[in-house]
This record gives structure tokens, sequence and C-alpha cells, in this order.
């Protein structure tokens, strides 16, 4: 699989597939601007979904939190540190609840970048590399970043 294919799975992934029982993403922008960084997929939603039969969406409205959710994915693994934080402050500042950041490769995952996602330990953003010829996914250890590996595959 190429880079532009897996961009193509994981959006139509995220917004029709596995991942709408996580969150319900309802819009997506291609080739994202944030500071220095251009990022391949731009996603937002929400935890409260709109889909379903009624009782599953009255019991969404009236139990669950609505949490406001992105999802980044990129193609540039140099600086994966100051990307992070980049996101992080975005985040903050557009006041999401929780995120996921995709760092999109082709080629083996170095253990330099595998270490990197160790250091990761704010809470409310998952982070995953993902090598498309290999299939492999290294995610970060907080809870989100474990539960991405499902939503990636």
């Amino acid at each position: 699989m190429e880079i532009p294919e897996y961009l193509n799975f994981l959006e139509k992934n995220l917004m029709t597939g596995s991942a709408r029982w996580v969150a319900d993403f309802t819009e997506s922008f291609r080739k994202y601007k944030i500071e220095d960084k251009t990022f391949e997929i731009f996603m937002r939603g929400s935890t409260r979904t709109k889909q379903g039969l009624f009782l599953a969406r009255f019991f969404a409205w009236t139990m669950l939190p609505n949490y406001i959710v992105t999802c980044l994915a990129t193609t540039q693994t140099e600086n994966m540190s100051k990307t992070i934080m980049t996101i992080e402050n975005f985040m903050h500042e557009k006041e999401f609840h929780w995120g996921w950041l995709v760092f999109v490769r082709e080629g083996s995952i170095p253990p330099s970048l595998k270490n990197s996602l160790e250091g990761v330990t704010e809470k409310t953003l998952g982070v995953a590399v993902v090598d498309v010829t290999k299939k492999e996914i290294a995610t970060s250890k907080n809870y989100l970043g474990r539960q991405m590996t499902s939503h990636l595959r």
C-alpha cells in the first residue's frame, strides 16, 4: 500500500468505519496548515454520535459527554517532538478535548521514533507511527495511543 491510498483508507475508516463508534468525525480537510506544519488530513468531530437508532442517539445525548475531538495525519516524521508540541498547543487553543496524531511513512519504523513515542505523556493526545509498506504500527503508551491500533489497521 502507498501513502495516498492509506490516507484515503484512514479518512474513510474514521468517518464511516470502525472509529465512528469512538467519535463522530463530521469534517475532514486535506493539506491543513497549522503554524509551519502541513497535515495531510485534519478531521474534527465529537463523541456524541448523531447516527443509529433513536434509543442509541437518546442514550448518547443524555449519558455521554460531548467531547470535541480531532485526528491529524502527516507524512513529516522528522522533528516529531516539535510537531507533537504544536498539536498540543493547537488543541488547547481550539478547545479540543482529545485527539489522535498519526505519522504515516514508507519504510520500517526506526527505534528512535519508537522511543519518541514513549515520551508522550499527555493524556489527551494519542500518537502513532504507521509504516504502510510493512503494515507496522507503533503507538504512544497512553490510553488514547493504545486505542488507536485497531482503527489504523
